[in-house]
């Protein structure tokens, strides 16, 4: 009796449904690689459906930097594959990048997330392997993020600011995002960030302590509308 019960114990497992974090990985995992610069570093990219039915590869500006191709691996890729740069946007911290014909495109959502919402991001931590993290959706703001420059009086603009980090100064931009809770690490930048429908609300591109942030849906939705 106790075999049989074991059994039925272990086929009720084979059969029960994935979670929502297994699907949203599963999902995603035909769309997210990881990107690499030749120079070094990099992090995270996804093919998704831009509003002309064409798709192409979105990732942060911070990760492409001044590179003219980035180099992409992943699950549906045979190799290695360097990808072409089409376009980066500073202000919205995005870059688009050609997508190879191999890849499923995600979609965006219709519309942006709520709070409390539930969320997945999708990514290649630190670059390596592809990992699902989920959360919740916080609050939409403007928050500082910290910016590379070469001397403090490069730290101008309207938007732009001086502030103290412990025993240091850091140049920041105040960027409207929206903060989540979901847990991110260095290589995440870029990473998707889906609803419980698989659909793109958000692309990470900033976290610290604690706080992890996404641009927000409309600035990822006006980049998509001009492809």
């Amino acid at each position: 009796m106790k075999k049989l019960i074991l059994l039925v114990s272990l086929f009720l497992a084979s059969c029960a449904p994935y979670s929502p974090k297994h699907q949203a990985l599963e999902l995603a995992s035909h769309s997210v690689v990881r990107l690499k610069l030749p120079s070094g570093g990099g992090g995270t990219g996804f093919a998704i459906t831009a509003a002309s039915g064409e798709t192409v590869i979105i990732t942060n500006r911070h990760v492409c930097g001044n590179a003219e191709y980035l180099i992409a691996d992943g699950k549906d890729l045979a190799r290695p594959t360097p990808l072409e740069i089409l376009e980066r946007y500073e202000n919205a911290d995005l870059c688009v990048l050609r997508a190879p014909k191999a890849l499923t495109p995600l979609r965006i959502s219709k519309s942006a997330p709520l709070p409390m919402e539930e969320i997945f991001v999708v990514g290649h931590p630190k670059l390596l392997g592809i990992t699902v993290t989920d959360g919740v959706v916080r609050e939409d703001g403007e928050f500082p993020v910290g910016v590379e420059v070469e001397s403090a009086s490069e730290c101008v603009g309207p938007k732009r600011k001086l502030i103290q980090v412990l025993f240091f100064e850091i140049c920041a931009e105040i960027m409207e995002a929206t903060e989540i809770s979901a847990q991110i690490y260095p290589g995440n930048s870029g990473s998707p960030v889906l609803d419980a429908n698989g659909r793109v609300v958000g692309v990470v591109f900033a976290g610290g302590e604690g706080v992890a942030l996404m641009l927000k849906h409309k600035d990822l939705a006006a980049v998509l509308s001009t492809y």
